[in-house]
């Protein structure tokens, strides 16, 4: 080497042939500075599937969600009772408290039943009888009871019979109207 060479960088070697390549090229390397970055084609969930399936799936969650919280679940206050649903509710009024309970018969088909079952709410010694709804119809009895009867809790324990099916049932009675 002379003093005035200025040294070179080490070239690759092919492994079958002993020759030097250099692989650098100057106007490649200044035109790759040029590129500008273009966004790439397609929508948003075209290039990121992974995330589109991930939408999918929580979408079909929720939707099984509010499936299940609209059509599926039991609602509160309500029973069933063979072919009879039963819905409850508990009012707090100025000297006593009222539970209604309406009953539904589900079947339209059984119009020829020949004996009506006998309806019962209880709650707290006190209880009303009627005969059940028909078939297609609905039947709502009212229970009167004071104050003084209700436990330091504020739940209300009842009893519904229809024919020879009994259900227990607690409710609650609103707090507000305790005090």
């Amino acid at each position: 080497m002379n003093d005035r060479e200025e040294p070179t960088p080490v070239p690759r070697r092919k492994p079958a042939d002993q020759e030097l390549h250099y692989h650098y090229n100057r106007e490649e390397r200044e035109a790759s500075r040029k590129v500008i970055w273009t966004p790439p084609q397609g929508s948003f969930f075209r290039r990121n599937r992974a995330l589109a399936i991930i939408l999918v799936d929580v979408i079909v969650v929720v939707l099984l969600f509010f499936i299940y919280l609209f059509f599926l679940r039991p609602m509160a206050g309500q029973i069933r009772i063979d072919r009879y649903r039963i819905n409850t509710q508990v009012f707090a009024l100025a000297d006593e408290i009222l539970l209604t309970v309406t009953v539904t018969h589900d079947r339209e088909g059984d119009r020829d039943q020949e004996v009506q079952p006998l309806l019962t709410v209880s709650a707290m010694g006190r209880s009303v009888s009627d005969l059940a709804p028909l078939p297609g119809r609905e039947r709502t009895i009212a229970l009167s009871l004071p104050w003084s009867l209700l436990p330091s809790s504020s739940e209300l324990a009842a009893s519904i019979t229809i024919g020879d099916d009994r259900r227990e049932f607690s409710l609650q009675v609103p707090r507000d109207s305790l005090d």
